[in-house]
């Protein structure tokens, strides 16, 4: 095993302790307030400096839509924040990620997440003025960060997430168990590389369990990473917020 790769599972490993230590009687472990801080603590020390973990509230964009209660967002450093826990708010143009974190993956808290989830896609962002590495996500990415699972297999959870697809729920990103699962939504432009590095075969669209290793949390830290670096430079048109997007009367001079 490569050091990175052994240096995620060790991370995976104390994540695992620390999330199970947390659950002693008598602690109130298994919270939400208490997984949500495991996780924010954890991902600050491997994310990109650009971007912050930041603990729940709601995703705002400039039609004046609304989000649902979300866990935890990815945030642009750069991006003004607004309101204060649990009553803050987050502008669309700066979350990069969002991810709704559960201690043990069940079908009714997949479902509940995946809900949840759906209505961050629908959040509408404006980056006017911005320039890009790589190809932007039009949506926020989201995705579901679990502790542990009831699901007998990574495919049980992938035919889970298809039939969920099926009843119209838009599909979320990516899945995460801890030492256990990687899934991966592919929108249909995924594609296979030879040894030289160039394309050889078109990957089947939907969810697709990506890695089943124990160490596969670091996919997520490159998951994040990967976003962060697309926008280098972002001026979101805020009058838009505050104005509806109409611009006041010039003084006359």
């Amino acid at each position: 095993m490569s050091i990175i790769r052994d240096y995620f599972l060790q991370q995976a490993n104390s994540l695992d302790a620390e999330y199970k230590g947390s659950l002693v009687p008598g602690h109130h472990g298994d919270t939400g307030a208490n997984r949500e801080d495991i996780v924010k603590k954890w991902l600050t020390a491997h994310i990109p400096r650009n971007v912050s973990a930041e603990i729940g509230g709601k995703i705002l964009d400039s039609t004046g839509y609304l989000s649902e209660q979300i866990d935890l967002a990815i945030y642009d450093s750069a991006m003004p924040h607004f309101g204060i826990y649990p009553k803050s708010y987050f502008f669309a143009e700066g979350v990069n990620t969002v991810i709704q974190i559960k201690s043990i993956l069940t079908s009714s808290e997949l479902k509940s997440a995946v809900e949840n989830l759906q209505s961050v896609k629908k959040c509408k962002r404006n980056f006017g003025g911005s320039i890009f590495i790589g190809d932007p996500n039009p949506q926020i990415t989201t995705g579901i960060f679990a502790f542990d699972t009831d699901y007998s297999s990574s495919q049980a959870i992938v035919d889970a997430l298809k039939r969920l697809e099926t009843e119209g729920l838009t599909p979320v990103d990516f899945i995460f168990v801890n030492k256990k699962a990687y899934i991966a939504y592919n929108p249909g432009t995924w594609a296979a590389l030879d040894e030289q590095g160039k394309e050889a075969a078109k990957l089947p669209s939907g969810y697709l369990i990506i890695d089943n290793g124990k160490d596969c949390i670091w996919r997520l830290v490159i998951t994040i990473a990967s976003e962060s670096r697309k926008i280098i430079a972002s001026t979101p048109d805020f009058q838009k917020y505050f104005l509806g997007g109409v611009l006041p009367p010039s003084t006359p001079q």
